[in-house]
């Protein structure tokens, strides 16, 4: 690589940097920690590399980054889905509730939310807890 490339490649990541600084400051989403959900362009790349190789953690990080800032539900399920076949119980609960919430499913959400709970995730047992009666429908193994 020459100097003019090598120069390119910088201008071109200081233009990232800066875009994805504006966006953080027009949200008010500047500061670790300030929140969980959004990524910037380096940030989302690495979590997408790391979420293809089954890292739980870099997939729930784009299953939140597609609900709260692109407001796409379709692949926040699709990272969700994959979150939950790695056996995480938070996944596990949250695509088994958003398919009896949401779809009226109890059929495909209640097994996820009982194998939650059987990872003793609390909220999958207060969830089954307050609906007994749809949960003794459904076998109780998931598929």
């Amino acid at each position: 690589m020459n100097k003019k490339h090598v120069l390119l490649l910088i201008s071109i990541s200081l233009l990232f940097l800066i875009f994805d600084l504006g966006k953080g400051l027009f949200y008010g989403h500047i500061g670790v920690g300030s929140s969980r959900s959004y990524l910037n362009t380096f940030q989302y790349w690495s979590s997408y590399t790391k979420a293809n190789e089954g890292n739980v953690e870099s997939i729930k990080k784009l299953r939140m980054y597609y609900e709260f800032w692109k407001n796409d539900i379709q692949e926040r399920n699709k990272w969700l889905a994959l979150c939950a076949e790695l056996g995480d119980p938070d996944c596990l609960y949250s695509l088994g509730a958003y398919h009896v919430r949401f779809e009226d499913n109890w059929q495909k959400g209640a097994p996820l939310i009982r194998e939650a709970a059987n990872l003793n995730y609390l909220p999958a047992q207060k969830f089954i807890k307050h609906h007994p009666e749809k949960f003794n429908n459904y076998d109780h193994k998931s598929d």
